[in-house]
């Protein structure tokens, strides 16, 4: 059996991380391990904790927005080259992260479940 993908998921709106929690359980063939967040200092604080092989979030949270979560993540060791989804409403905010920084990819809201599902595939292959 493969060891269990460590996913942090964070959006400051609860319903959009249990939904996407369970997009990623019920799309992804391996076992996961999901742990949520519901602000960018949150996760911040998580992720100087844990190694995470995948995080999902949000743009525009309270406490710290996505892009510098990304930012800070990615100046340490540990998350140096942890792939982001970024799923926003505010796409025009986002749309520099992936030039900026490799393994970030875009997603508007509302979530597509089959077009996430499939990023979820391929970055967790």
């Amino acid at each position: 059996m493969s060891k269990a993908a460590s996913i942090l998921v964070v959006d400051d709106e609860k319903d959009l991380v249990d939904l996407l929690s369970e997009y990623i359980t019920d799309g992804v063939s391996r076992p996961v391990k999901i742990t949520k967040a519901f602000h960018g200092l949150e996760a911040l604080e998580l992720a100087n904790e844990h190694h995470f092989d995948l995080i999902v979030t949000d743009m525009r949270m309270p406490k710290l927005i996505g892009a510098e979560l990304i930012r800070r993540l990615r100046s340490q060791e540990n998350h140096k080259h942890t792939p982001f989804i970024v799923v926003t409403a505010y796409i025009e905010d986002a749309a520099g992260l992936p030039v900026k920084f490799k393994d970030v990819h875009l997603m508007a809201k509302p979530v597509d479940c089959d077009q996430f599902v499939k990023l979820l595939q391929t970055i967790l292959a």
